[in-house]
């Protein structure tokens, strides 16, 4: 459907597609041709990373061109897969990336020497830069694809007069896809940066909120290291109340126990001075019963003297000679019972 009539073009692609196609738009396009090798050149490094079995040009060449009908296992170099390269650039693409294969793939071996080793290098340097040709045009030819499609379809449209209506049907709702999609990548990565802008503002305020609550934190965490220290001054202080405490403790235990053993002593002691103060109240009622009994009879003695003395005063001396001899011997009577 899409086919544009393109010259035939030596080896290794010396112009740029989009000089062929429109030579008013060659400055234009060699400016931009020029960026895009640089990003060409990180593609092919990128994908040879992945297969290091294959030579990387060779994966990206297919990678590039091999479309879902051509994915299988077909060698590269089979004429069957030959076919699939319609036209002429697609033809000296799979000739630049047949011949590179050899290169990327050149090993010395060990038994070079010398001259033979020179030269080996030589050539090898020479195939290098070869391919450095080779692999420009073949990201020239990657990247500017899609910009080609683009202005073969334009082209067509200024051709028209000699198309039929199915194929101006055909490329009038080309473009209007093509317009759409240009639409809908636009429109998609504006609301992508709307979102990261509301994105950003949301994350702008959360960091205003933590810095805040973070703020807050510190000066609680400042707060607490003053109360932990003033905790742990508390805490010697205790510790040293606790230690005296202790030690106090220790000597009323053992000042208890003294008191202990000595009232012990004293309730033995106050025991034995009990025994002894009623062994001493006994006697002294004892003795206090004979002193009164003593001091009875002295009184009895001194009023029988006196009665006496008294009655030998009034009576005659034979009388009381006989009452002296009476009580003698009621005496003597009393002693001898």
């Amino acid at each position: 459907m899409m086919q544009s009539t393109v010259r035939s073009q030596p080896q290794f692609c010396s112009k740029r597609w989009s000089e062929i196609d429109d030579p008013s738009k060659s400055n234009r396009a060699r400016d931009k041709s020029l960026d895009q090798d640089d990003v060409g050149m990180k593609s092919l490094r990128k994908h040879s990373r992945e297969d290091k079995t294959v030579s990387p040009l060779l994966l990206h060449a297919r990678r590039t061109f091999d479309g879902p009908e051509h994915q299988s296992n077909v060698h590269w170099a089979s004429p069957n897969y030959q076919k699939a390269f319609s036209s002429s650039r697609q033809k000296n693409l799979l000739t630049a990336s047949i011949g590179l294969q050899n290169v990327f793939s050149t090993e010395h071996s060990e038994d070079s020497c010398g001259r033979n080793l020179a030269k080996a290098e030589r050539k090898r340097r020479r195939k290098s830069r070869r391919a450095a040709v080779k692999i420009q045009a073949i990201a020239r030819m990657k990247l500017a694809r899609r910009k080609l499609a683009y202005l073969q379809l334009e082209k067509r449209m200024t051709e028209m007069g000699n198309c039929t209506r199915k194929d101006i049907r055909y490329v009038k709702a080309e473009l209007r896809r093509r317009k759409r999609a240009y639409k809908e990548k636009a429109i998609a990565r504006l609301q992508k940066q709307l979102t990261k802008d509301a994105k950003v503002e949301e994350n702008q305020k959360l960091v205003l909120a933590l810095k805040d609550d973070n703020t807050n934190i510190r000066a609680s965490n400042v707060k607490i290291s003053t109360n932990i220290q003033n905790l742990q001054v508390n805490n010697r202080r205790l510790d040293k109340t606790n230690t005296s405490g202790s030690e106090l403790y220790e000597q009323l235990s053992l000042h208890h126990q003294k008191v202990k053993a000595d009232n012990e002593k004293l309730t033995k002691i106050n025991n034995d001075y009990k025994k002894k103060v009623e062994d001493l109240e006994k006697e002294v009622e004892e003795r206090t019963h004979l002193c009164n009994l003593e001091q009875s009879i002295r009184d009895g003695y001194e009023q029988t003297i006196a009665a006496i003395v008294a009655r030998i005063k009034r009576t005659d001396y034979q009388v009381l000679k006989e009452e002296v001899g009476g009580i003698i011997e009621v005496l003597n009577s009393q002693r001898e019972h």
